[in-house]
Formats: structure tokens, C-alpha cells, sequence
């Protein structure tokens, strides 16, 4: 057959050819795979216990006293909103989780429309540019975004920041559209601190793409009406570098954006990196020069602006907004060093900086000729491999960061004060105890399940014993902590459900008397296991973790929740020892 058929417009109808189908069913199959990943890991591991700064906001009554209050240096009212509609509806933290996961998607959805409406030489819908966006949009590299349900803003405010530049230049220049633009500037900012940039950037490039002079008026009033009212009031955090110091600095802040943009791509080619200082220059590398590709998208924007079209200076606001982003970050945040500049919870706006970069160049890719828009679709679906390479092992990271809450889950349901546990949700253990009174007192978030209620209770007459046989697994280790009378129990172990063939990722702890002492949760990645059995336990997420009140000389059985309203014993026992 001769290989120009294969580009022959006529082959398929609207302008498909048998290499876009395929790239296109690539790029969208990838995406569905790294989503289908994190979907499955956040199902597995979720958790409602409170985290870090989420902490902050554990009872309605609280936060509606301080919806206006700032935290740090952020008015984040519409998160506030969302968090006291999570605890109005049991505290689970599932509507958090919901709304991060449908920003996430309605973002990737937006960027690809934006290349479909925004390319006049398309005759058919720009999956692949779908594909690579809902691939990065979902990427468990920005995994703490992802998986921790206080960080509605932070993917919140980089949505509303390309929804108002997706209306301000492909929405028209109409009453509706101006008031839309201005109305999604003003949520960014009750978002997050950045979105305060993102009217004034609309006006700017609104003013270089020759928008007209009324809209362009009311975006740059919309803007002083916005910084004002955040400015009013604020204080910067006294943790913070002061942005003057970071102006004698050029060269720390420099590389802390580099450091900023370059951990995406560090990460999926596995370079290392270190406290130590090994592999920086790599990330400096690398950031450098994603900084540049990014300026000359810019300059050549600037002296080819009559010609270019609407959604490149969409991409070209999105891209001058997450780099002022990553410098007012800087800012204030350099003298903390670079490596602070690797957190995952700037994975989101990282991401989104290349991916936007890649949109473009696929786009200008285009409009030379069929071949080289076949060329740059390739490169795309390269990238949308890459990153689903790297899900499996960013997935992993994910569980391991949600897990970290499970010991000071255990305690609380169990009523022991682990000391360690609860700094690892909040450095002050103080904090943790007095924040989850109150919803302890009214049986929210980990507190709401049945099985928060049974510690002190007889199993038999709580819960129907099943038979023995009917669950896997072992009690592997327990040690005492704390202090008489306080002592209390750490316990771990694994556990699987023969009939269902399924991991048991809830389980009770019983004393010698047949007392409900403590409560154990996972999963935790076993990978022992599997080996260990034979593979007949398949499964490697079959870990868990507990805690139980109890002192030397007390002996534990485990038994796992395998069905509702009953419970199956594991095998074996452990008696704790001093």
C-alpha cells in the first residue's frame, strides 16, 4: 500500500487518517490507564483523618467564624465552603476528594477543547492534546494534591486561572464573556494568594492581542478592585524569605524556580537527587531550560502577535501565570532551600507549565503540513507514555504518604495517645488531641464509622464470629509504648479473605477476655507476602497496621471486618511483653 494513502484526509471521514486514529487512541487509552491508577489507589487507601492544616478546619461552627480569615497569606474562602459542606455531611472526606478530582478533570477537559476550538486547521476533535491533558492533570507526581483533602485550592486556583483565560480569548467580547472572565479572576484569588495574578495577567495579554479597549478596561479594573481587597489586611507569614531580600537574591530565586519547574521530568527520567547536593545541577539544567522554551514561545508571541490565534495567547497567559506563580514562591520561599522547591504539592503547577509548553508547539506543529502535525502528535503520545510509565511508581509514593496517617487513625479510634503517631499528621501532638474533640463529640470523619464506637465492647454480641480458616494472615509483631497506665499497643500485620479472595483492610484488636481493645487499618504494600505464600495471596496491598490499649501480659487476636456485621479471626496470637 502505498504510505501516502495513509495521509490521504479521504480515508476516514473528518479529516481522520489511520495515524491520527492510532495516536489518538494511544494518548486517550494512556490517559485512562493513569487515571484508572489513581482512582483505584485513592479508593484503596482513603482515609478521613485530618491532615496537617486540615486540622485547622475540623467543625463547622469554626470555620464559618473565620470564612474571610486568612490562613498564611491565603483567603481561601471557596475551599473553607467546600470543607464545611465535607463535615456537614459526616466529615469523611470525600467530598474534598471528589472536588480535587473533578477540577482535575474538568481542567483537562478544558485544555483540550481549547486546542480543538482553537485550531482553525482541525476539522475533527484534538485527542491527543485531550489525552496528554487529562494525562497530566492526573499524574500522581503532584501526588499530594491528590491525596490529601485540604488541597482543594491548590489544583482549584490553576483551573480558574485557564478557565478565565479560555473565556477572556476564545469566550468573545461580550458583556457575559467580560463579566465571566472577571468573575473566574475573582474565585482564583479566594482560592489561593497567586490567583491574585491571574486578572492582571488577563489584562495584559488582553491589551497585546489587540482585544477591544472595553474589555481590556474592565479587566485592568476588575484587577485593582481584586488586589485590593486581598491586600487589605495581609500579612506576610513571618517564616516567609521578605520578597526585598529575594530581589538582592536573583540568583537563589533563579534557581529555585529551575528546581520549581524541573522535578516532573527529573522524576520520570529517574535522575537522582539528594539532600547532599547530588543531582541539582540536573535540575537547574533542566528547569533552565524549560524556562527558556517558555520565554521564546513568549518573544516569538509578542513579535508574531496579529497573527496569532486565540488559544495560543490562552496558553501564553496560562504560562506566564504558573511562572510568576513559581517566582512570588520563590520569593518567599528560597532561603527554605531548593529542596522545598521539590515538594509534590508543586507537582500541579510543574506539570501543567510542560504540558501547556507541548499543547503549543503541537498546535504551531500543525500548521506545517500533515506530516509534521503527524510528527508533533507523536511527540505527545510520547509523553503521555512517559507519564504512565511513571504512574505505577508515583502510586506507590501516594500510598505510602497516605499511610503515614493510619497509626494516628488507630490510636484515636482506639483511645491511646501515641505521641509519635500524631506528629506524623501534626507536629505538635497537643494539636491533634484537642482539634478532634469536637468531632469525636458528634461522631464525624474517622469517628463516624460503627467500628469507632465498639472499643471497650464484648466481639461476641457486636459483631457475628465467623468461622476459623475463613481469613489469611498473622499478627507479625506488636511492642508496648508509653508508660503504665498509659501503655498501649503497635501492632502489625496482614490479612486476606479466602472466600472472596480479597485483601481485609479493616480489622478489630481483642484481648484474652474477648474485649474490643483496638483497631488496625491498611493497606500497606506487602510484597513479602505474595512471595511468602506461594502467590496465593495475589495481592501485595494485604498490609495493616493498629494500635490497642493494652499493658504486658496481654495477648491479642486479630480480627478482620470481612463482612458487615461480622468479623474473622486470624490466626495466632501475640502477648505483649515489657
Amino acid at each position: 500500500m502505498n504510505p501516502r494513502r495513509w495521509l490521504d484526509p479521504r480515508l476516514l471521514r473528518d479529516g481522520w487518517t489511520l495515524p491520527a486514529l492510532a495516536l489518538s487512541a494511544v494518548a486517550l487509552a494512556g490517559a485512562l490507564l493513569v487515571i484508572a491508577q489513581l482512582l483505584r489507589s485513592l479508593w484503596l487507601t482513603h482515609t478521613a483523618m485530618p491532615f496537617m492544616d486540615q486540622l485547622d478546619y475540623a467543625s463547622v461552627a469554626e470555620i464559618s467564624g473565620i470564612l474571610l480569615g486568612r490562613h498564611n497569606e491565603h483567603l481561601i474562602l471557596l475551599p473553607k465552603l467546600g470543607f464545611m459542606l465535607d463535615l456537614a455531611l459526616g466529615g469523611s472526606n470525600a467530598v474534598n476528594f471528589v472536588t480535587i478530582l473533578l477540577i482535575q478533570l474538568a481542567h483537562g477537559l478544558l485544555l483540550g477543547w481549547m486546542l480543538t476550538a482553537g485550531n482553525g486547521e482541525w476539522r475533527r476533535p484534538d485527542l491527543v492534546a485531550l489525552g496528554v491533558a487529562l494525562a497530566t492533570c492526573f499524574s500522581a507526581l503532584q501526588y499530594e494534591n491528590l491525596a490529601w483533602g485540604f488541597q482543594t485550592q491548590f489544583v482549584g486556583v490553576y483551573a480558574l486561572a485557564t478557565a478565565c483565560f479560555a473565556v477572556v480569548f476564545l469566550g468573545g467580547t461580550g458583556l457575559l464573556a467580560t463579566l465571566g472572565a472577571c468573575l473566574l479572576g475573582a474565585a482564583a484569588m479566594l482560592n489561593m494568594a497567586n490567583g491574585v495574578l491571574v486578572l492582571p495577567i488577563a489584562a495584559t495579554i488582553a491589551l497585546l492581542a489587540g482585544r477591544p479597549w472595553r474589555q481590556v478596561l474592565a479587566y485592568a479594573a476588575a484587577s485593582l478592585l481584586v488586589v485590593g481587597a486581598f491586600m487589605a489586611g495581609h500579612v506576610s507569614p513571618d517564616h516567609h524569605s521578605s520578597p526585598l531580600d529575594a530581589l538582592r537574591m536573583p540568583a537563589s530565586v533563579g534557581a529555585y524556580v529551575a528546581v520549581f519547574f524541573a522535578r516532573p521530568i527529573v522524576e520520570i527520567l529517574r535522575l537522582p537527587v539528594a539532600a547532599d547536593g547530588t543531582g541539582w545541577l540536573a535540575c537547574v539544567v533542566i528547569g533552565a531550560a524549560g524556562l527558556a522554551l517558555a520565554a521564546g514561545l513568549g518573544l516569538r508571541a509578542l513579535v508574531r502577535r496579529r497573527s496569532l490565534r486565540p488559544v495560543e495567547f490562552a496558553l501564553l497567559a496560562g504560562i506566564a501565570f504558573i511562572v510568576a506563580s513559581a517566582l512570588v514562591t520563590a520569593a518567599g520561599r528560597h532561603s527554605f532551600g531548593w529542596i522545598q522547591a521539590t515538594s509534590p504539592r508543586y507537582g500541579t503547577p510543574a506539570l501543567l507549565f510542560w504540558c501547556m509548553m507541548l499543547l503549543w508547539l503541537h498546535l504551531l506543529a500543525q500548521r506545517g503540513g500533515r506530516l509534521r502535525a503527524l510528527g508533533a502528535s507523536g511527540l505527545v503520545v510520547l509523553v503521555v507514555l512517559a507519564l504512565v510509565q511513571q504512574q505505577p511508581r508515583s502510586v506507590a509514593v501516594l500510598e505510602h504518604f497516605v499511610a503515614s496517617r493510619y497509626p494516628a487513625e488507630a490510636a484515636l479510634i482506639a483511645g491511646v495517645r501515641d505521641e509519635a503517631a500524631f506528629r506524623d499528621v501534626f507536629p505538635l501532638p497537643e494539636v491533634v488531641e484537642s482539634r478532634v474533640r469536637d468531632l469525636r463529640a458528634n461522631r464525624l470523619s474517622i469517628f463516624a464509622p460503627p467500628h469507632a464506637g465498639w472499643m471497650g465492647r464484648p466481639l461476641e454480641g457486636t459483631l457475628r464470629v465467623l468461622p476459623e480458616g475463613r481469613c489469611r494472615g498473622s499478627l507479625d509483631g506488636a511492642r508496648l509504648l508509653g508508660s503504665a497506665p498509659a501503655q498501649f499497643a503497635a501492632v502489625t500485620g496482614w490479612a486476606w479473605d479466602r472466600q472472596e479472595r480479597h485483601r481485609v483492610n479493616q480489622l478489630l484488636l481483642v484481648n484474652q477476655a474477648g474485649v474490643i481493645v483496638g483497631y488496625a487499618r491498611g493497606p500497606l504494600r506487602r510484597p513479602d507476602v505474595p512471595a511468602g505464600t506461594g502467590r496465593s495471596v495475589p495481592d501485595t496491598r494485604v498490609g495493616w497496621v493498629g494500635r490497642a490499649a493494652a499493658g504486658p501480659g496481654t495477648t491479642l487476636r486479630a480480627y478482620g471486618l470481612a463482612e458487615p456485621g461480622a468479623a474473622c479471626p486470624l490466626p495466632g496470637a501475640i502477648t505483649l511483653t515489657e
